[in-house]
């Protein structure tokens, strides 16, 4: 594999000028002096390795030198398994399609950052698969967005096949929210149009903020005279098409410059084609081409592709953008550019990173506990549980089970995809009465196993297991001891310990809420039992088999405010 890099400076160096680096990897071997930005670029201190398929502007290069990143171009011919197992990171443009084998590796990559949105370039689905986390540009072209939308609605009010308008005074409807949405609604303030929001997408604070009306999308869509569309597949895929169509005003004005995922498209071209849809004009990302030609018939040169972001600002912002975004996620870090994971405001993550916790916990637990996998999993959000993220509790509480399980390949990104692989089926249930955080339950060779638990100011609380109920905090290493519900049995298996030099860190007594003949011993060690102890337990008179769980040290560390968001 040969990397040629660029230093964001003037080395001098020249295609044949390389030297050997590591790993059969080529560094840039500079014919003049070396400057000083050098050292900032060479694979060896730094913690994060990115790897990029075009030569990145200077701009986006200094970036990566603050943020003491090694950055290597590669050509897209190369090995990708090597590619796999060396680089941390992507960052990617262009048409050309990625090898499987980049996929298949499961080395160290653990990020790719797109400069475009071009579908061809990287199979999503598979990414997610192998728990590669995806970036999408969000914000670096919504300043080019916004101009591109402007420009287009000049053009259509003074369209020959229509009668002249001036835009003062005309209504301007948004769908999507998002930077792109802020630029727009500037820009129409501008031009005096009265700006209109979705309530079921954005906040009365942001429509004041833009002296904006905020209106129900179905009384938005009958009463503006252009409606510019900006959602992107975090809505929903197939969110607009024939109803929403004819539900807008004749001769409305709709521009299209989110993702073609949220369109019906069927049901546009007919639309089209019967005449429901007379002013249309939709800018398609690359790889779209084929859906263009089609619109073109229709529209003629009010369906491009690509036109709307592709200024040299644009591509600066967006380079920089996805540079700082991908370190940010390579460093364990949320941001908002993700694709491939449940989306959670800023907001939505300080309130959902300690129940995700909870989640994973849980399902670790679990998984430890069944030792196989199961046909079902329920999952239970109880009264103290806020309004929770489905989508993201379950990601949490998968990449636990699958881990209890002993894959510890799954991560959050890949969870819900190997569940369904592996043919579990997901069963939720929302604001039950019965329990207080968190509770999963899936059938066993032993019965129907539970474990739930719950939080007390952001701290891990377990509270039942199976049909005991406790309170506890959870630690590394947990013996689980359920036993006949008389005097001397909690006596019994402390000598026992005792004279194996096993230290009892805590315990904690659980009971049933009904029948009292059977209670549990949650015993916190200092250390993990050795096999013949627990047998030598089950042998004790009332003692029933008890069990040994071993949770990671990652699981229990307190969450800081850095974790929270």
């Amino acid at each position: 594999m040969r990397i040629k890099w660029q230093l964001g400076c003037n080395s001098g160096g020249t295609a044949d000028d390389s030297v050997p680096l590591w790993g059969g990897i080529f560094l840039w071997k500079a014919a003049d002096p070396v400057p000083a930005c050098w050292d900032l670029f060479r694979k060896g201190d730094a913690d994060l390795y990115i790897a990029t398929n075009i030569p990145l502007l200077p701009s986006t290069m200094e970036l990566m030198a603050a943020e003491q990143v090694d950055v290597g171009q590669i050509d897209i011919d190369l090995p990708w398994s090597e590619v796999s197992h060396t680089a941390d990171g992507l960052l990617l443009s262009g048409d050309g399609e990625l090898p499987e084998m980049l996929y298949a590796a499961r080395g160290k990559l653990a990020a790719i950052g797109l400069l475009n949105r071009d579908q061809r370039l990287l199979d999503v689905p598979q990414a997610t698969a192998a728990g590669i986390l995806v970036l999408e540009p969000l914000r670096g072209e919504s300043a080019s967005q916004a101009d591109f939308i402007l420009m287009k609605l000049l053009e259509a009010a003074r369209e020959s096949d229509y009668e002249p308008v001036e835009l003062a005074g005309k209504r301007l409807g948004i769908l999507g929210v998002g930077p792109a949405a802020k630029e727009v609604a500037r820009r129409a303030q501008a031009f005096g149009l009265q700006v209109v929001f979705s309530a079921e997408e954005s906040s009365r604070v942001q429509a004041e903020l833009y002296q904006a009306e905020i209106l129900p999308t179905i009384d938005l869509l009958v009463s503006v005279d252009i409606l510019v569309n900006l959602q992107t597949r975090a809505a929903g895929e197939g969110r607009f098409g024939k109803d929403e169509i004819q539900l807008l005003r004749e001769n409305a004005i709709l521009i299209h410059i989110g993702d073609p995922q949220v369109l019906r498209m069927n049901e546009l071209v007919r639309a089209l084609d019967w005449g429901y849809l007379k002013r249309f004009i939709i800018d398609l990302p690359p790889g779209y081409e084929a859906m263009q030609e089609v619109l073109a018939h229709y529209i003629g040169d009010a369906a491009s592709v690509g036109a709307a972001g592709n200024t040299l600002e644009a591509r600066r912002s967006i380079e920089r953008e996805m540079a700082r975004d991908l370190i940010h996620a390579l460093r364990g870090q949320a941001v908002d550019s993700t694709i491939n994971v449940p989306h959670l405001r800023l907001a939505e993550r300080r309130l959902h990173a300690p129940w995700l916790r909870l989640a994973t916990l849980l399902g670790q637990m679990l998984g430890a506990r069944l030792g196989h996998r199961p046909k079902q999993v329920d999952l239970t959000a109880g009264r103290e549980a806020p309004r929770l993220n489905e989508m993201a509790i379950w990601s949490a509480f998968l990449e636990g089970l699958a881990h209890g399980l002993g894959d510890d390949r799954v991560n959050r990104i890949s969870a819900r995809i190997w569940a369904q692989e592996a043919g579990i089926k997901l069963v939720w249930q929302a604001e039950s009465a019965r329990i207080d955080g968190l509770s999963a339950t899936a059938g066993s060779l032993r019965g129907i196993l539970e474990v739930g638990g719950s939080l007390r100011h952001n701290a891990l609380q377990l509270t039942r297991l199976d049909q005991f109920r406790f309170t506890a905090e959870p630690t590394e290493h947990l013996l689980l001891v359920p036993h006949a519900n008389r005097p001397g049995m909690v006596g019994q298996v402390g000598t026992l310990l005792g004279a194996r030099q096993v230290n009892i860190g805590g315990m904690v007594l659980g009971q049933k809420e009904e029948a009292r003949d059977i209670a549990l011993m949650w015993i916190m060690l200092d250390k993990p039992p050795k096999a013949d102890l627990l047998e030598k337990i089950t042998a004790l008179s009332g003692m029933r088999q008890p069990e040994y769980i071993h949770l990671p040290q990652t699981l229990l560390t307190p969450l800081t405010d850095q974790m929270l968001v």
